[in-house]
């Protein structure tokens, strides 16, 4: 009795919390609409007094110079060089006897600057935006040009990235005549470019081929290895210029790699590369270059995976009635362990991958309490994993 009791007053104190905290949300969510000031990190151009924004009048002028001299320059990189050498810094901060702030701009902090309509005199709310009660910097006509300009640079960075990386994009396909698509995944800041069957994009995984995801520097490399060994006379041409000229398609198997060339020669229209034999093992991922090498294990995937495991049996067992109880006993806040908790419901094929250590590099604690939010079916589609036997 005296447990059903504490769980009742438990049940009890944990709506509580929820119904104050919604009542904290709708507060902030109520000001942010009357265009209230409501806390949070100031921009640079303002200060704050009396609880509300006011405009700072040298750094306002400094905001101004950047959106002036950004349409000018339509260049980070040139902007940054030139705020580096006016000696221009991030707005200076307090925070607990500490100052923050007050650094050289980098892409993130000006891109944010350039985005923040906050220098028209709004104030937002999640993805809404309202008349403030502060003073604009920055006119709609200047704001709405940067704007303009930061959207069509970043669909040229697209562009430019995919032409200049995906060199094999539209032209490989797996042995079951699907196209196989670039994509990529970060790791500690490092990018990771691989191809991927469209099957297993588009969900159909049992229309994929026998190879359903390969490294694509490795691969790319084997192709212009073998084209500019053919036609010895290409030196002048880029690869993607080589690719684009001489490849009409290339069909990806376990074993071998068929590459059709448009122009017949003596020696025919298919040029055969040999591959190595990509593991059987269910637990591995295919052919993807961020596998970990000589099957070496992510100890923090490991020693996340196991605190989610014995964490679920603490709450199974009832050594612990709820996750906030298990959170202050951990001493970590209630959301992460949550999120880690879900770690201990992915697939057991994908477990045992990582404690082998044969998942790929950029496989991340995050990543995986993403995954593990779905069925094992799906965990193994995402990840990209064979099936279970």
């Amino acid at each position: 009795m005296g447990r059903l009791t504490l769980n009742v007053l438990l049940s009890f104190a944990q709506f509580e919390r929820e119904l104050s905290s919604e009542r904290v949300r709708d507060k902030v969510a109520a000001s942010r609409k009357k265009g209230k000031w409501t806390g949070g990190s100031v921009p640079l151009g303002y200060d704050t007094k009396d609880k509300k924004l006011v405009v700072d009048p040298d750094e306002a002028n400094t905001v101004r110079m950047i959106f002036a001299r950004y349409l000018a320059l339509k260049s980070f990189r040139k902007l940054i060089d030139e705020l580096n050498d006016k000696r221009v810094v991030t707005k200076k901060r307090p925070v607990t006897g500490k100052i923050f702030g007050g650094v050289p701009f980098t892409c993130g902090p000006l891109a944010y600057l350039l985005k923040n309509r906050t220098y028209l005199g709004e104030t937002g709310h999640k993805e809404h935006w309202y008349p403030g009660e502060h003073a604009a910097i920055i006119d709609s006509a200047l704001f709405d040009a940067v704007q303009s300009l930061l959207k069509g640079n970043s669909v040229t960075r697209r562009q430019q990235r995919s032409d200049n990386q995906s060199v094999l994009k539209g032209l490989l396909f797996d042995d079951r005549g699907n196209r196989m698509s670039p994509s990529f995944s970060t790791k500690g800041g490092v990018r990771y470019r691989f191809y991927v069957s469209s099957a297993i994009l588009t969900g159909h995984r049992d229309e994929a081929g026998s190879v359903t995801r390969v490294s694509a520097p490795g691969l790319e490399s084997d192709v212009v290895a073998a084209l500019r060994k053919r036609f010895t006379n290409s030196d002048s041409l880029t690869d993607a210029d080589l690719f684009s000229a001489q490849i009409q398609r290339i069909a990806l198997g376990p074993t071998k790699l068929l590459i059709t060339i448009k122009t017949d020669d003596a020696t025919g229209k298919l040029v055969e590369l040999a591959r190595s034999q990509p593991s059987s093992s269910t637990r591995a991922r295919i052919e993807n270059e961020n596998s970990q090498p000589e099957n070496r294990p992510d100890l923090g995937l490991i020693d996340a995976m196991a605190r989610a495991h014995l964490w679920l049996k603490a709450l199974t067992d009832g050594t612990y009635q709820s996750v906030e109880e298990l959170a202050n006993a951990a001493k970590w806040n209630s959301k992460v362990v949550r999120k880690v908790l879900r770690l201990a419901f992915v697939a057991p094929d994908i477990t045992e991958a990582i404690i082998h250590g044969s998942q790929p590099n950029s496989l991340s604690v995050s990543e995986l309490q993403g995954e593990a939010a779905f069925c094992w079916d799906e965990q193994r589609r995402l990840l990209g994993f064979t099936a279970a036997a």
